[in-house]
Formats: C-alpha cells, sequence, structure tokens
C-alpha cells in the first residue's frame, strides 16, 4: 500500500463532493498537499473550506513546500499551478503515489514514472474492496457532481469492477 501519497486539488474536491473523501483516509495515512492546491481548496467561493481545514489540523493533509527548479519551471510552461507542484513535489519526495486527473498532467507524471492514479481510479479500488456496493452509483454522482469522465472511461471502470 502507497504511503507516500500526493494529490492534486481535482480528486479532493471530487471525492468531498460525493461524500466519499473517507476513502482517501481509509486508504492512506495522510495526503500530502502543496501550497498550491491547498489555495485551491480553500479559496472561499469553494465548498468544503472548513472540512478541508478540519483536516489539515487532524493531520490528514499536509501542506509541503515545493523547492524552486528549473524543473518546476518548466512543468508550469504547460501545466496549472496545482499540476505542476503536485508533480515536481511527488519527484522531489520521492513519493509512492499521485492523485491526478486531468490527462495532460497524468501523461507528463508517467513520462518521469511517477505512479499515478485519480478519482475514478479510487472508486475502482474502493469497489473491488467492497467499500462501495455501486460504481455505477459513484461515477453517476460525479458526473452529477460536474465531473467530466469521458464515456469510454466510464464504461471501460465498470467492466474491470464487473458491473455493467
Amino acid at each position: 500500500m502507497p504511503e507516500k501519497v500526493v494529490s492534486n486539488t481535482s480528486s479532493l474536491i471530487s471525492l468531498f463532493s460525493i461524500n466519499r473523501f473517507h476513502l482517501l483516509q481509509e486508504f492512506y495515512p495522510h495526503i500530502f498537499i502543496t501550497e498550491a492546491v491547498w489555495k485551491e481548496l480553500t479559496d472561499t467561493e469553494k465548498e468544503g473550506v472548513q472540512f478541508f481545514h478540519q483536516e489539515k489540523e487532524k493531520g490528514f493533509l499536509v501542506i509541503n513546500r515545493v523547492t524552486p527548479s528549473p524543473f518546476l519551471q518548466l512543468l508550469h510552461q504547460e501545466l496549472d499551478e496545482g499540476e505542476a507542484e503536485a508533480i515536481a513535489l511527488a519527484m522531489e519526495k520521492k513519493l509512492d503515489l499521485l492523485l491526478l486527473d486531468e490527462k495532460e498532467a497524468r501523461s507528463i507524471a508517467r513520462i518521469y514514472k511517477i505512479p499515478v492514479t485519480g478519482t475514478v481510479g479510487i472508486l475502482m479500488r474502493a469497489k473491488r474492496e467492497g467499500k462501495i456496493p455501486s460504481l455505477r452509483k459513484e461515477l453517476l454522482a460525479l458526473r452529477e457532481a460536474g465531473f467530466w469522465i469521458q464515456d469510454d472511461l466510464f464504461h471501460e471502470a465498470l467492466h474491470s469492477c464487473k458491473e455493467k
């Protein structure tokens, strides 16, 4: 089981929005996030700000500063600040897993051999481990909450978990 996990904003907000944030707490002892991700999570216009503050106070969300580097500057040319910093932190700290949903950012992480999963991957694991009864229900809830899931990924995830 990966012990050192870093996350971008999207997986945290998405799982919170469908009341499945607890899955992260069941799978990982804590989640490292960067200052940019923290800023995105605690934007006063977003739902869940108080919840994320509580998770930080409990020590589940651990904020790490990313060291400025040419690598980080290169990532900033291609990705938004949160994605760039999450990838840089995963490399810098040699973390075990990166939670990331955006396709381009995932592709870049894989170039650097960083193990990646995302919101759908977390839900698939939860289904396989019997922590949720229906993957389809959770994926539909994500879509209803505004999370974009391509149809092929939606069906591939269901097939992989033996759901129709």
